[in-house]
């Protein structure tokens, strides 16, 4: 059986000066109103207004549950002045279903406590991955002795692009498409598969390899420092994106020179860009910037290979993680609204 609870049925509210005990609830009244924990007990001195305290007896809904629940309860009414602030009607105003039985409850909240812990886990994990990433970046990228010093204009054509612009995107078409500001937002450093299609000829049609390195943003100047290898012909590239082709097919590994340029030259790049109201970065800006790579394409070729492998081992673990978010997110729903019980 379920029952309909209204919040403030189960507990005091206490607003400031107060002092959280152990399996107290602590919901955030300002900012992020979402942000709920569970205080663990240690020492605090605890008088912030902007938090509110939920003093639970668990006579009728145990803290483990009522956890849960603060994350999904849909507050009646938001004052959106200077703040997003929760205020104690918002509490007295809001129902839940709550099942009668508090076994339930404990195996609901343990069934979401250890969707979170697995979340969490695969957290930790993804991060160690980008440090150890990070480390072999450092170490495979960084000039050496034995490596070649060049200039860009040394080892690169600079194509002029061509206008493509976004309202020629066209789902299900056969030419394969890539503008700008997808450089940011869809592609990493090696691009292999294009996602946007077009109806349209315009734009630049690509040349495998190419180096790709968008050329404005409205963000930051420090978002233009990123270069991407493009591994497909025949990609027609839109306005804006500073095309870098290579003059000689068996001097350099493309994929080595986009890792290069993000992780080494980032800030070199960033401070060619010029800017009033749109941050510019042109080709010309980059022909000085210098390159040091190994003078055996082979070695070039085992450090993309490294570089790339760890990349796909931390996608496919943040795809994971995106997985389990959405189930936890679903099981949410379907247990703390009693569409699906636990006996």
């Amino acid at each position: 059986m379920t029952i309909l609870i209204y919040l403030i049925e189960l507990s005091r509210v206490k607003r400031k000066y107060s002092y959280p005990k152990k399996w107290d609830i602590l919901i955030s009244a300002a900012w992020t109103i979402w942000r709920t924990v569970v205080f663990d007990g240690r020492n605090s001195y605890f008088q912030d207004s902007n938090i509110v305290r939920i003093n639970n007896k668990e006579t009728i809904v145990l803290n483990s549950y009522l956890y849960y629940i603060y994350k999904i309860v849909k507050w009646k009414t938001e004052d959106w002045g200077i703040v997003l602030r929760l205020y104690n009607q918002n509490l007295k105003d809001t129902q839940f279903v709550c099942p009668s039985n508090t076994d339930e409850q404990q195996a609901i909240a343990t069934t979401l406590s250890d969707m979170d812990e697995l979340i969490s886990n695969l957290d930790e994990l993804i991060e160690k991955k980008k440090n150890i990433k990070k480390w072999a970046m450092q170490k495979l990228l960084s000039p050496k002795e034995n490596r070649e010093h060049k200039k860009l204009w040394d080892i690169c054509n600079f194509i002029k692009w061509r206008w493509l612009s976004k309202d020629k995107i066209v789902d299900n078409w056969e030419n394969e498409c890539l503008l700008y500001w997808e450089l940011f937002t869809t592609y990493s450093y090696i691009i292999e598969k294009i996602e946007s299609r077009t109806n349209s000829l315009e734009g630049n049609p690509s040349k495998e390899w190419d180096v790709l390195i968008p050329g404005s943003t409205t963000t930051v100047w420090i978002d233009l420092a990123k270069a991407s290898a493009l591994l497909k012909e025949w990609v027609l590239l839109g306005w804006d994106i500073n095309i870098l082709r290579r003059k000689n097919k068996s001097e350099y590994n493309s994929a080595f020179l986009a890792y290069y340029l993000t992780e080494q030259q980032k800030y070199n790049i960033a401070m060619q860009a010029q800017w009033i109201t749109i941050i510019h970065l042109y080709w010309r800006n980059l022909e000085d910037i210098d390159v040091y790579m190994p003078k055996d394409i082979e070695e070039q070729n085992s450090i993309v290979t490294i570089l790339s492998d760890m990349d796909k081992e931390i996608e496919a673990l943040e795809e994971k993680k995106a997985k389990y978010e959405q189930i936890k997110q679903w099981a949410m729903q379907k247990l703390l609204t009693g569409k699906i019980r636990l006996v």
